[in-house]
């Protein structure tokens, strides 16, 4: 059976969003998008950056939310 796949819009990620560079996590059906950076890769981090974050994705990649992760 042939299936298409055709894209439905742009992804609205922002500019310094490179996937490789993050731990990626999605909801079923198109649902939200977290991700997190990946402590163990090298990446060149500015201001609060070197924080962990979560951020927190569309499915078209706008971002809703982003917040800390405590570390105590």
């Amino acid at each position: 059976m042939l299936q298409l796949k055709f894209e439905m819009y742009n992804m609205f990620w922002q500019p310094e969003v490179h996937l490789n560079n993050f731990i990626v996590s999605s909801a079923s059906y198109g649902g939200p998008i977290a991700i997190r950076r990946d402590e163990q890769k090298l990446v060149k981090v500015k201001g609060s950056m070197g924080q962990p974050i979560i951020s927190i994705f569309s499915g078209s990649g706008r971002q809703i939310a982003s917040f800390k992760i405590a570390l105590w």
